[in-house]
């Protein structure tokens, strides 16, 4: 994971990005009044998803590395750049899982808002991270069930 985000960061956002403290299994708290959250799922050898989740501001300083935008406001082209990124992000993931067998990554799903909380059955492994950038920090977590079928 930690692998990706400096890949991409480097590649797509010209950013510095560092890697903070892993976040709990316990999953990730209730939204913030301010908080965007994209998640990507994936299945095929393995089934899960990828959630990157940050402040708003700091997903418009992603968006603004990853494209120039510069528009105000939470909606519209602002949502598709933090798919794009999310896109990038578990696009990296998936290379490095390659060994496991091939995966396919779904459309991303953006929720914004307050009070709303993502939640995994416990049987998944989870892998959270928070990163951070100039002006904020996101998180990133991959949660993930081997196929047996």
């Amino acid at each position: 994971m930690v692998e990706s985000v400096q890949e991409v960061f480097h590649r797509f956002l010209d950013l510095e990005v560092t890697e903070e403290a892993a976040l709990p299994r316990a999953g990730t708290p209730a939204a913030d009044p301010d908080e965007v959250a994209t998640l990507i799922g994936f299945s095929g050898a393995l089934r899960g998803a990828v959630v990157v989740r940050s402040s708003m501001e700091t997903a418009r300083i992603l968006a603004r590395a990853l494209s120039g935008w510069h528009e105000e406001g939470s909606g519209g082209p602002f949502l598709d750049l933090q798919g794009e990124l999310a896109d990038l992000l578990a696009g990296g993931i998936r290379a490095r899982l390659a060994c496991h067998g091939e995966l396919h990554l779904a459309p991303p799903t953006t929720v914004t808002g307050q009070g709303f909380r993502l939640r995994n059955a416990s049987i998944f492994t989870v892998i959270g991270k928070r990163f951070r950038i100039a002006g904020g920090e996101f998180t990133m977590e991959c949660f993930y069930l081997k196929d047996f079928s």
